[in-house]
């Protein structure tokens, strides 16, 4: 077996990573701002990459290289991917504002590999199909690294993923709460697009039948959050009496039980849904993501909040069924 020299790769590494000891001291104080998560420091990554991007030899873009992938990394953990806002642009050494999508996009053409894979990195956590798919996707054609190359298509497949339509039609989730609600014992009261209202038959031992209302309303988160595009979802709700001070403290006891399904005891104690207020009301409440929602999955949530909501219902009105 052929032996390793250690101190060999030792040396390779340190002089990819820069050899000097400032160099690896700034690199660790920017690593310190990133883990912060703080967006306020993205300024100070802005002017860590553009200073590897202006430097004038060799010697000093070797220095301040450590710094600069780190500080692309950062920029894409820290900055904004919402596709649809206006992205803010920071001043750079030059005096100049440039976002921090340009300046990732700078780095890729003129980084040495290890910078060109972070800003790949970057750029597919938080680029936008208009500014950043063409360069990454010349990139991935033509650039002479392997790893680059690899970087740059799964940056387009994120790009793509983040930002490919997340919604569904009105009429295709209408025909999917149809059917959900074709079930023996849930009858439509009142239908709008994108919003039904429903009676629930229950049916349990020894007991007058009982019905509870239940709306199914269709839903659209417009922020993008962690998702990089608006949510879309349907909101299962009922009502489960008025929300008096005397029904609150019972209510939020039944809502912490929710997290112990081991230790529920009780009909009306419940795993599905939460309470929560709305209009002085008490309302037994369970979202569903839209993507996900099948008829039969959604007619067992409307099963179970009309059940859940009911004995709720009789516990804190006292055996009331006016819901």
């Amino acid at each position: 077996m052929a032996s390793v020299d250690v101190q060999a790769l030792q040396q390779d590494r340190q002089g990819d990573m820069g050899s000097d000891e400032t160099a690896l001291q700034e690199r660790r104080r920017i690593q310190k701002l990133i883990r912060t998560g703080d967006e306020h420091v993205i300024p100070e990554l802005i002017l860590s990459l553009d200073t590897y991007l202006g430097a004038k030899t060799v010697d000093q873009a070797k220095a301040y290289l450590p710094a600069a992938i780190v500080s692309a990394q950062g920029l894409g953990k820290l900055c904004d991917p919402s596709p649809n806002k206006t992205k803010p642009a920071y001043p750079t050494l030059k005096k100049n504002k440039i976002t921090a999508e340009d300046l990732l996009l700078d780095a890729l053409k003129k980084g040495n590999n290890k910078l060109q894979s972070a800003a790949a990195d970057a750029l597919g956590l938080i680029g936008t199909p208009q500014f950043s798919l063409d360069e990454l996707q010349d990139r991935e054609l033509y650039d002479k690294s392997a790893s680059v190359k690899a970087r740059c298509k799964m940056a387009i497949r994120r790009i793509k993923q983040r930002n490919k339509p997340q919604g569904i039609a009105l009429g295709e989730i209408d025909l999917v709460i149809l059917s959900a609600c074709s079930a023996l014992g849930i009858d439509i009261k009142d239908k709008k697009e994108g919003l039904f209202k429903v009676s629930v038959n229950i049916h349990m031992a020894n007991q007058d039948n009982r019905t509870q209302n239940v709306e199914i309303k269709n839903c659209l988160d417009k922020r993008t959050l962690t998702y990089g595009s608006e949510f879309q979802y349907l909101c299962i709700s009922t009502v489960c009496g008025q929300a008096t001070e005397q029904n609150l403290k019972p209510a939020m006891k039944l809502n912490s039980k929710c997290m112990n399904p081991e230790k529920l005891q009780h009909e009306s104690e419940f795993v599905q849904g939460s309470l929560a207020l709305r209009g002085g009301n008490l309302m037994l409440v369970q979202t569903l993501p839209a993507a996900m929602v099948t008829a039969d999955l959604l007619r067992q949530s409307i099963i179970a909040i009309a059940t859940n909501g009911d004995e709720i219902e009789r516990l804190l009105c006292h055996g009331g069924d006016s819901h």
